[in-house]
């Protein structure tokens, strides 16, 4: 019997809506915008603009959904993300009060070692240096694109919405089958 795929969800502007709560605290009109350049960031909230939210619990316990968990048909082991470890504890409370699959959180910065050490076959994730850093190393990316994303989408996987997922996983599957026969 083959050996299911390990499949990893960021968190952070794929199943929480991060940018737009950001840019309703601040109030600011939501526009597209590269939110992984730190100048652009920067120059739209001011400067060290994420140190006053990233110890307010309440931001992190109040993040709209943008993905609603509905929408997850597939198998999926972790959830990896990189959040200040101070609000571990809101963000399992975050994904319990939304309704996500109770699955075990793992704060990381460098996700393909993670990976890696996880086995994680699979990172779906927004972040396109994420997606660019799993190129070639046997994890494959899924680049996760929502609606206010600035920048160009990365990697021969692209989504904009985790039904999309699964067509993926069994395409994948399918190759690595063919490359063992």
């Amino acid at each position: 019997m083959k050996e299911r795929l390990k499949v990893a969800l960021d968190v952070d502007d794929v199943l929480a809506a991060f940018t737009p709560h950001a840019h309703t605290h601040y109030g600011k009109e939501l526009i597209k915008l590269n939110y992984w350049c730190s100048d652009t960031m920067e120059e739209h909230f001011g400067k060290d603009w994420f140190v006053p939210i990233s110890q307010r619990e309440e931001f992190w316990k109040t993040l709209p959904v943008l993905s609603d968990a509905k929408l997850i048909d597939f198998e999926f082991d972790y959830y990896i993300s990189s959040f200040p470890i101070e609000m571990y504890d809101a963000r399992i409370e975050w994904l319990m009060v939304n309704g996500f699959p109770n699955k075990e959180l793992i704060v990381s910065s460098d996700k393909l070692k993670t990976c890696i050490e996880l086995g994680v076959n699979v990172l779906i994730d927004d972040k396109p240096s994420t997606i660019e850093s799993l190129n070639g190393s046997g994890v494959l990316g899924i680049h996760f694109i929502n609606e206010y994303a600035g920048f160009m989408p990365v990697g021969d996987y692209i989504i904009t919405n985790l039904d999309q997922v699964k067509g993926i996983l069994e395409e994948y599957e399918e190759i690595a089958d063919n490359r063992t026969c």
